[in-house]
């Protein structure tokens, strides 16, 4: 049903407010129907023609905002939506992850899940995958009957599991008609328990320092912290680096110190500190100094007094502050 309505030019104001409502309630409801372009098309047909200088001419502006809103408004190809948010997924290694995508409208066409890889998307995860038994048993739809919500579910997931993934809908030729903006899959892996090695190390008058290097690996993502402490309460100057496995998504840090070693660190120890967000609490490892310094003593002898010949001297030599 739809209305058809002209205004009197000598009809009162009154009249033109109400043949106006009358319009627009007409045009609201037109807009919830899916043949709404035609019946506006044959409105315009029927109507009267009107000058823009006419005093109707509010009625001609009306019928031109009319089409101009049904064309770029209600567009089918404009309105259909692939939604996936969140558009980063942080999760644990061995857990069960969700990504999401929802459509927003019926239309002919399988929904397909791809992952990025390089510069091309390598098919994941669709019905037919699942039906010739080509998939990973770890994938499964999040819903069995499904009709706008296409998501999937990934169990026990690994590092492997990283990367972009894009939800696909192919139109009825199996071509893609529109591509998710994708969602990011991150894989939060515990770092291992750091080691520290000595690189460098000289106890000689001219240089007496040790270089000292922490390493911890197969950790993810990549942000991660290190911190060295001397006898826990003294941060030392040091330097990280953080490199990838490529083999398995995983990251390595290495992160070195120098100390200019003195007598009294024979009894302080080194910590190297690593935080990271899959920690509750951050890893320490311990390094005794006084397990590789070396300190050299000082010698005292007794000062000794005229005697005369063949006859015996008893002399007495200390050494002092000397380690091990």
């Amino acid at each position: 049903m739809f209305l058809l309505w002209w205004v009197n030019p000598t009809a009162s104001s009154l009249s033109l407010s109400i043949s106006l409502s009358l319009a627009f309630s007409s045009f609201l409801f037109l807009s919830a129907l899916h043949c709404l372009q035609f019946t506006a098309m044959a409105v315009l047909e029927f109507a009267q023609p009107f000058t823009l200088f006419s005093p109707m001419r509010g009625t001609t502006l009306l019928h031109l905002l009319f089409i101009v809103m049904l064309q770029q408004g209600f567009s089918t190809e404009k309105q259909f939506q692939i939604i996936q948010t969140p558009s980063v997924v942080f999760a644990m290694s061995g857990n069960t992850v969700t990504l999401n995508c929802i459509i927003n409208m019926e239309k002919v066409g399988a929904v397909v899940w791809k992952k990025h890889s390089g510069n091309n998307n390598l098919l994941f995860y669709s019905d037919i995958l699942q039906q010739n038994g080509a998939t990973d048993i770890r994938i499964s739809w999040v819903h069995s009957v499904r009709i706008f919500d296409q998501s999937i579910q990934i169990k026990n997931i690994t590092l492997q599991d990283t990367g972009v993934y894009h939800c696909v809908k192919l139109d009825s030729y199996k071509k893609e008609y529109r591509v998710g903006s994708g969602v990011t899959l991150i894989i939060i892996a515990t770092p291992s328990y750091p080691q520290i090695t000595v690189d460098h190390f000289s106890s000689t008058e001219d240089d007496n320092s040790i270089k000292l290097t922490c390493t911890s690996h197969g950790f993810s993502p990549h942000h991660i912290m290190v911190t060295w402490l001397k006898d826990k309460d003294r941060v030392l100057s040091s330097q990280s680096h953080v490199d990838s496995q490529n083999s398995n998504f995983s990251f390595n840090v290495n992160s070195t110190v120098t100390i200019q070693l003195q007598k009294e660190d024979i009894k302080s120890a080194v910590y190297c500190v690593v935080n990271h967000t899959a920690l509750q609490i951050p890893l320490t490892k311990a390094f005794y100094l006084g397990r590789i310094m070396q300190v050299q003593p000082t010698l005292s002898l007794d000062s000794v007094h005229k005697v005369l010949v063949n006859t015996s001297v008893r002399l007495n030599c200390t050494a002092l502050e000397f380690y091990p």
